[in-house]
C-alpha cells in the first residue's frame, strides 16, 4: 500500500495508510463535510477576519455568547450554518487573515472558510455480487451492502484512470445530482479525492461514498459474471451504438468512462458487453473537435441512463 500523501500529488495511489490532514475550502465543500461527517476527523475551522462585518458579528455572538443574529446578506447566510455545525460538533473556530487562508488553499477560491480535516479515502472493492430485488453487495474483505434507491436496476459509473481533478469533481457532482448508485475509481493513475476535487464537485464528494479497485479489469470481469452489463463509452469505437433518449436500463449496469487522453484501455474494452457514443449533429464533427470532454460526456450519458 502506498505511503504517498494524497494532498501532494493527484496521480499517486488513492489508497494510503499514512495520511496527513488536508484543508477543505469553499462554502459548499466545508458545509457538506460538516454535514456528512464522512471524514474520520475534522479538527478546526478557519474563517477570514474581514469576510464582512456581518460574519464578524455572527462569529462573535455565536462563539462567545451563543446569541443569534439575523442578516439578509448572502455570504453570512452561507456561513451561519457552518458556524452552527462547528459548535454542535465541538470543532474549534479561528479567525485568520486572508493570506493564511490563501496559503491553506494553495491560492484557490476559498470564499473565506477553510476546514482542517483528515483526507477522504475510497472504499476498496474487488467486484459486485448479483442483484436480488434491488439488493447486492460489493466484494471485499468485509462485504459492503447496497440497495438501489429507485425502481430501475442499479447504475454505477466506473472511471478508467481519469486523471484531471476538474473532470473527477464534475463527474462526482453529476453522479450525485442524477442519482447514480455508485462511483468507482482506479486505485492508481487516477485523480485522488483532494480538496480541489471537492470544490469542483460543489461538495458532492463530501456527501457520497466513493469506491476504488486495485485491478479494474478483474473487477469488471467479476461483476460481469454476476450479471452486470458493462457499457463502455467509446467515441471512436466502430461498433458503438449511438445513445438516444429512448435508452432504458433493464439490467444492473456499469458505465465505464476512459482517460482524458487515450480513452478506455485495451483490456478494459475487452471487458465491455457494449459500447455507446454520443452522436454529433450536422457538420460539427471534424478532426479538430471529434469528441467531448469526459466530464461533459459523463453528464449526457448518465442523464440518459438514470432519468
Amino acid at each position: 500500500m502506498s505511503r504517498s500523501l494524497l494532498s501532494r500529488c493527484n496521480l499517486r495511489s488513492i489508497s494510503t495508510s499514512a495520511c496527513r490532514n488536508e484543508y477543505v475550502y469553499g462554502l459548499s465543500s466545508v458545509q457538506a463535510a460538516l454535514h456528512a461527517r464522512k471524514r474520520v476527523h475534522l479538527d478546526k475551522l478557519y474563517i477570514q477576519k474581514t469576510i464582512d462585518r456581518y460574519i464578524h458579528l455572527i462569529f462573535f455572538f455565536r462563539v462567545f455568547y451563543g446569541a443569534s443574529r439575523k442578516t439578509k446578506q448572502k455570504t453570512s447566510t452561507r456561513v451561519s450554518p457552518i458556524l452552527d455545525a462547528c459548535q454542535q460538533q465541538n470543532i474549534p473556530i479561528s479567525q485568520v487573515d486572508k493570506g493564511e487562508l490563501n496559503n491553506m488553499s494553495a491560492n484557490k477560491p476559498h470564499q473565506g472558510v477553510v476546514l482542517d480535516g483528515s483526507p477522504r479515502i475510497p472504499i476498496t472493492l474487488q467486484g459486485m455480487s448479483k442483484v436480488d430485488n434491488g439488493e447486492y453487495y460489493g466484494v471485499t474483505q468485509k462485504p459492503v451492502s447496497f440497495k438501489t434507491a429507485s425502481d430501475r436496476p442499479p447504475v454505477w459509473v466506473v472511471l478508467d484512470e481519469v486523471q484531471d481533478p476538474q473532470n473527477l469533481g464534475s463527474i462526482l457532482r453529476t453522479a450525485y445530482y442524477l442519482g447514480v448508485d455508485g462511483v468507482l475509481l482506479c486505485s492508481k493513475n487516477s485523480a485522488s479525492l483532494t480538496p480541489a476535487v471537492s470544490k469542483v464537485s460543489a461538495g458532492a464528494m463530501e456527501l457520497m461514498d466513493v469506491y476504488a479497485t486495485r485491478n479494474l479489469v478483474k473487477f469488471l470481469q467479476a461483476s460481469s459474471e454476476e450479471g452486470w452489463h458493462i457499457v463502455g463509452a467509446a467515441a471512436m469505437e466502430t461498433s458503438a451504438d449511438y445513445l438516444h433518449s429512448s435508452k432504458v436500463v433493464d439490467k444492473p449496469t456499469m458505465l465505464v468512462l476512459g482517460n482524458e487522453g487515450v480513452g478506455l484501455r485495451y483490456n478494459v474494452k475487452r471487458c465491455c458487453n457494449q459500447f455507446i457514443s454520443i452522436p454529433s449533429v450536422g457538420d460539427t464533427k471534424s478532426d479538430l473537435v471529434d469528441s467531448l470532454n469526459v466530464g461533459v460526456a459523463a453528464g449526457i450519458l448518465i442523464s440518459r441512463l438514470c432519468l
